[in-house]
């Protein structure tokens, strides 16, 4: 036999004797209930916390959260507007923006009029403007 002492939120104490067999399995649960415990609290300690624990910076300052996250909205928006775009108009997106060619350019490479280009891109522009 065996003596488990229980302690009350009151702050009362009270011994119950109970069998071996009852006693090792009380022990394997007061065990398990300790390791949770330990596992939970590691868990739930803040970012802060563990800044402040280990000395070190853990968020650049310089980093605007909330603008870089808003870009990352407006980049994936572009993106997905620019696939739903034919593959002529984004060659000519590409064109211009990035080979940086003039319309007058594309417009003589295409044999064409410079207001033809012209009202391309407008056509396009309008197009991404639909998806903001």
């Amino acid at each position: 036999m065996n003596l488990i002492k229980y302690k009350f939120v009151d702050g009362t104490e009270n011994e119950v004797e109970v069998s071996d067999n009852l006693a090792s399995i009380i022990k394997h649960l007061d065990e398990k209930e300790k390791n949770h415990n330990r596992a939970e609290t590691r868990r739930h300690n803040s970012l802060e916390q563990l800044a402040k624990q280990e000395n070190t910076e853990i968020f650049d300052k310089r980093v605007d959260v909330e603008a870089e996250a808003i870009k990352n909205i407006y980049l994936s928006r572009l993106r997905y507007a620019i696939k739903t775009l034919t593959p002529n108009q984004r060659k000519l997106l590409r064109e211009i923006f990035l080979e940086r060619k003039s319309l007058a350019k594309i417009a003589i490479e295409n044999g064409v009029i410079y207001q033809r280009i012209q009202k391309r891109l407008d056509r396009i522009i309008t197009i991404l403007r639909g998806f903001f």
